[in-house]
């Protein structure tokens, strides 16, 4: 039970990014592409990233410092 409701989490929470995406792209197509407004593109990625390295925990295919290790990996290809 534990398990279910942690993806239900999840996918709230994907489902609350997918509304963040939706809102960036009026914004983008209103007042055409910033700086900033790539920079909240490339951050929500991460933010997807994470959620499905988190799901991989949920369903104990990965361990904890691999989780750790997975996002601290995803972050650094995002500051190269």
């Amino acid at each position: 039970m534990g398990a279910g409701l942690a993806l239900a989490w999840i996918v709230q929470n994907v489902i609350l990014v997918a509304g963040v995406f939706m809102r960036l792209k009026l914004y983008v197509d209103a007042y055409l592409l910033t700086q900033d407004r790539v920079y909240v593109a490339v951050f929500l990625c991460l933010v997807l990233a994470g959620y499905g390295f988190l799901v991989l925990r949920v369903l104990n295919r990965i361990g904890l410092l691999d989780l750790f290790r997975l996002n601290m990996a995803a972050v650094c290809v995002l500051f190269i």
